[in-house]
């Protein structure tokens, strides 16, 4: 079995996840949070914020909100297709967290969907 086929049964899954934790738009907030861990090799700990189900801590010290959350979930497949796998799509997540939280500086917050999109492999689709 090839490591792409390897990761297509592992990626089904979580396709999965996503399809239940976002069908409908009946948001259930853990079940997202968890579902988006998956994503970025994380658990979910704890809601942060002064609303609850609003930003999910992670423990690998990074927050992410709601909406960040849906934009990843919602085209996981569309992103793991364009980014050519799963680890590809959590790099760019990563990399987008890091890039903006670094400093601080309000030119540096870049929305993850630009971000998603615009740093897409050459060749992938747009």
């Amino acid at each position: 079995m090839t490591e792409k086929e390897k990761e297509m049964i592992a990626l089904a899954g979580i396709l999965q996840d996503v399809d239940c934790a976002v069908e409908g738009l009946k948001v259930d907030a853990f079940i997202i949070a968890e579902t988006f861990g998956k994503v970025i090799g994380a658990e979910f700990c704890y809601w942060f914020g002064a609303i609850d189900n609003c930003s999910a801590a992670f423990n690998n010290e990074k927050i992410f909100d709601m909406v960040e959350m849906l934009v990843v979930l919602t085209k996981l497949g569309y992103w793991v297709e364009s980014y050519g796998s799963l680890l590809a799509v959590r790099c760019a997540i990563n990399d987008w967290w890091d890039y903006t939280t670094e400093t601080g500086e309000p030119e540096r917050m870049v929305p993850l969907l630009y971000w998603l999109t615009s740093h897409q492999p050459k060749g992938g689709k747009q």
